[in-house]
């Protein structure tokens, strides 16, 4: 008798946006909103509030303390840190980067590349004080 073909050890793929959406999801969450007593583990708000994953190594089978209650507010801000940490080093070279806004005129070089204009400096919003009087900064 020939024996069962050994199985892989990798886990099946779990789609993010079906996951969220799944019942199994909501269950999980409202699990993590009740332990949290339904307020942001980090500014103690009750209003907005989402459960962040705070490790996607078990995603799909999550364990309770893999989650945690955030407020909309404060889980943007923890999110950005992390992708901001995640992505600091990356560098790309102007080939790489494709160019989302019309070239302009003559722009394309002999290889058949578009160059892009990079700015140098940095728009600043004039202050609240600045916007009343109408008039440019001092």
């Amino acid at each position: 008798m020939a024996s069962p073909p050994l199985s892989s050890n990798k886990k099946p793929e779990v789609r993010y946006e079906e996951y969220m959406a799944s019942s199994k999801w909501r269950v999980k969450s409202e699990m993590v909103l009740d332990r949290d007593g339904y307020e942001c583990r980090t500014c103690t708000s009750k209003s907005d509030l989402e459960v962040h994953h705070r490790t996607y190594e078990r995603f799909g089978n999550e364990e309770l303390g893999d989650l945690v209650t955030l407020c909309h507010e404060c889980h943007e801000a923890i999110t950005n840190v992390f992708r901001n940490r995640r992505y600091e080093n990356l560098t790309y070279e102007p080939s790489e980067v494709l160019r989302k806004t019309p070239a302009m005129e003559n722009e394309e070089n002999e290889n058949g590349d578009t160059n892009i204009e990079v700015q140098t400096h940095r728009r600043i919003t004039p202050t609240y004080a600045q916007r009343t009087t109408g008039r440019p900064p001092e």
